[in-house]
């Protein structure tokens, strides 16, 4: 018993020598936010690196392409506290001391599979399976890449069957569409070095079964094709040709798929099958704009009742195929059709086309769609813009109608924090201070997450005194709405988050306590899927920076709700823990989501809150904050609503980074900034280039947040060219006649986060 004893102790203390504890996130932070270079600058120097410094620097040398490097430090971050300084970087040795009895390092098998990586690129083929080998199973994204790479090693050595035999030992082990895609295109193509086509063809069948429209499905579909092609005897049947048929129509093979389907109808399938086939050929015929063909298949359904539902197949493919005046013909025949669900679509899609592009009649395809379909969700949608467009055109008394009516017909709607905001202005207007309590009240109850809300709140706070609100407060005790209003205006009077979460205990306003019991799971990784050592493994990938491991292990998950909420707890958790900014906001934001419970900052603890707007990159927005004296609040309002703290995001329109300056705005203010070469994925480079832009909107505007934030979303042309077309001495109405969506939005969006993100910026002294 003594010996044992002793035995942990020195094992306890070999470990805690070597496995050095790491100056707060520093690793972490290094890995996330610098280039490779910057990291093997950083370690290389380092007098006795530990496991975690010599895998980051294995990281950033593969990066690098400098292979050898990489596979000195995959090598030396194996083992907690064993190193091998003069090791020869061949396959024997290295395999020799990988296979040694040490105390393995968390890492150790993500740099075995490193090793092996680097060795097949040697074509050392037999030592990839060994080192392989030396792998703990998993249904991690890790093991299963280790497999793969396993699989080609043994048809790099013409050893199929084993080749065959190593995928199919993991795949009834994940049920992700992107590793069972992976796995089954792999199979097939060891099936195609046995010369066993068919067993090949259905492996890819099985790829296209999974998502037809995925550009694995592309593959898939198009080794079918040559396989076919090449080899006969290879027989389909009926479903297996849908199958192979819907794959050539998503990789774009037009002319192959309408054969295919041209031969399954030529079998007079059963009548659902038929309706089916009928329905991708007409699809498949237009996109090779065979126009006529298409028709005469439309033709021979005229007097069933399928009819029209294949006219709006082809109305939609039109549509999907950018053909919209063809498309906007049929649905405007198809709209008059007394069938709802094909009369409501056409109508809509009609609807919300027109009013994008402001051509004539819109908004009377509005008023009829909601007239028609007045309960539907879209209608609400229509009546909202119909608002809007009569605030441009300052109808406010036929808008001021339409918000009312759509209030009391979906008092709940998705859009009834727009109709409760402006209802709460037209009852401002009456002096009608009971309702606007009432509907006050209403926001922060039923429309907590709106930017709507938001505004009002922080207009009304600012407006009165904070001894009055605690009186109220005080009264409203047995009035939960009341309560949760009072209580709201004063954390945004008080910015106090010690004081926040006691008036949410003192005053019961988390009924049932779920936004603490959110709290607590985040904090405490409560996890409670079958995917809960998977994703608890993250934190050791986290712990340096390494993103790319992150993300193959999150596309790997399925999608069931359970593994949902775990892999946003897991993401929320770490993303705090390590200064990944990005994923802790995203991850509570989703788990909220996902949970059901509505995003009500007033009722989170001061923890989740922090989640949600955390002090991101601090010393370079305090820097750039004070050199172009601008609020840090405004930076990160500006960070979150561009970027969500990604300082790798790239839009679809081209703007990069944090702040999403698009490249030759950021090559203008670098010319005035003297900065001669710049990346606008670095955080400080985002920070500072727009910091500078923000700075100049503000001396343009007159410190007018409203005008700065729209003119750093559309240009300072557009908003000059909106003032004297709009109500500039109303910046609410002003606001919300700015014809850009996506401005409008970001306005609200970015007004929104500078409130509530006083609630943690403005608290850091607290």
């Amino acid at each position: 018993m003594n010996c044992n004893k002793l035995l942990i102790l020195l094992l306890l203390c070999t470990v805690s020598c070597f496995n050095r504890p790491i100056d707060g996130n520093d690793l972490s932070i290094l890995g996330f936010y610098s280039t490779p270079d910057e990291i093997i600058t950083s370690l290389k120097a380092a007098p006795s690196p530990g496991y975690r410094e010599h895998y980051l620097l294995g990281t950033a040398y593969n990066k690098k392409k400098q292979y050898k490097n990489a596979m000195y430090h995959y090598i030396n971050s194996s083992f907690s506290s064993e190193r091998s300084k003069n090791i020869r970087l061949y396959p024997s040795p290295v395999f020799t001391f990988l296979d040694e009895f040490h105390s393995k390092s968390p890492y150790y098998n993500d740099s075995v599979y490193h090793i092996a990586e680097l060795f097949y690129r040697y074509r050392e083929f037999r030592y990839v399976i060994k080192f392989i080998d030396l792998m703990g199973t998993s249904r991690s994204a890790l093991y299963r890449d280790a497999i793969i790479l396993k699989s080609r090693s043994h048809i790099e050595l013409r050893e199929y069957d084993k080749a065959i035999e190593s995928l199919k030992s993991i795949l009834e082990d994940f049920r992700d569409d992107i590793s069972l895609s992976l796995i089954n295109i792999r199979l097939a193509s060891a099936y195609m070095y046995r010369n066993d086509y068919q067993k090949a063809v259905q492996a890819y069948l099985q790829v296209i079964k999974i998502d037809p429209s995925g550009w694995q499905a592309g593959i898939a579909a198009k080794e079918t094709a040559l396989i076919l092609q090449q080899q006969t005897g290879i027989t389909l049947d009926t479903p297996s040709k849908m199958l192979y048929a819907a794959g050539l129509y998503h990789a774009a093979k037009y002319d192959s798929a309408v054969a295919v389907l041209k031969e399954v109808l030529s079998t007079n399938p059963e009548k659902t099958l038929k309706e089916q086939a009928s329905e991708l050929l007409i699809r498949s015929l237009i996109r090779k704009r065979s126009l006529r063909d298409a028709d005469n298949i439309l033709s021979s359904y005229k007097d069933t009742p399928r009819y029209y539902a294949l006219l709006k197949t082809k109305a939609d493919e039109f549509w999907r195929s950018g053909m919209r005046n063809q498309a906007l013909t049929l649905y405007n025949d198809l709209k008059s059709k007394d069938i709802p669900d094909i009369s409501r679509e056409s109508l809509q899609r009609m609807a919300s086309y027109m009013e994008r592009r402001n051509r004539n009649g819109f908004m009377n395809l509005m008023k009829e769609f909601c007239s028609r379909f007045p309960d539907d969700p879209h209608a609400e949608r229509f009546r909202m813009l119909l608002s809007q467009h009569l605030f441009r055109s300052n109808n406010l008394s036929d808008a001021e109608s339409i918000i009312r009516e759509s209030l009391k017909r979906s008092p709940e709607g998705e859009h009834s924090d727009f109709m409760r905001f402006w209802t709460y202005r037209f009852m401002q207007r009456d002096n009608n201070h009971a309702g606007c309590l009432k509907t006050a009240c209403e926001m922060i109850r039923i429309n907590p997450a709106s930017s709507y809300t938001w505004i009002l709140l922080d207009k009304i706070a600012s407006h009165t005194e904070l001894e009055t609100l605690r009186s109220e407060l005080k009264k409203s005790r047995n009035n939960a709405d009341r309560a949760l209003y009072y209580h709201a205006l004063i954390s945004l009077k008080e910015k106090n988050p010690a004081e926040h979460a006691r008036r949410i205990s003192d005053y019961s306003l988390d009924a049932g306590s779920r936004y603490y019991s959110l709290e607590r799971k985040i904090r405490t990784l409560n996890l409670n899927s079958e995917f809960d050592d998977t994703l608890t493994s993250l934190e050791k990938y986290f712990a340096v920076g390494d993103i790319d491991s992150i993300n193959r292990e999150l596309a790997a998950l399925p999608e069931d709700d359970e593994t949902t909420i775990d892999k946003y707890t897991a993401l929320a958790h770490f993303g705090s823990r390590f200064n990944h900014y990005h994923f802790s906001a995203l991850g509570t934001i989703q788990l909220i989501q996902k949970t059901g419970i509505k995003n009500n900052i007033a009722l989170m603890q001061p923890e989740s809150i922090l989640r949600l707007y955390p002090r991101a990159f601090p010393r370079c927005v305090k820097r750039y904050a004070d050199e172009f004296s601008l609020s840090p609040n405004m930076i990160y309002a500006v960070i979150r609503a561009e970027s969500l703290y990604h300082n790798e995001a790239v839009s679809s329109a081209g703007a990069v980074g944090l702040m999403q300056l698009m490249p030759p705005t950021a090559r203008g203010i670098a010319r005035q900034l003297r900065v001669k070469s710049f990346d606008l994925k670095k955080p400080c480079t985002s920070v500072q280039f727009g910091s500078h832009y923000l700075k100049w909107l503000n001396k343009v505007y007159d410190g007018k947040i409203e005008l700065m934030i729209a003119g750093y979303n559309a240009g300072v042309g557009n908003v000059e060219k909106w003032k004297p077309k709009y109500a500039f001495d109303d910046i609410e109405l002003f606001t919300e006649q700015i014809p850009f969506d996506e401005t409008r939005y970001y306005v609200l969006r970015t007004k929104k986060h500078i409130i509530q993100g006083s609630l943690v910026y403005s608290s850091s002294s607290k």
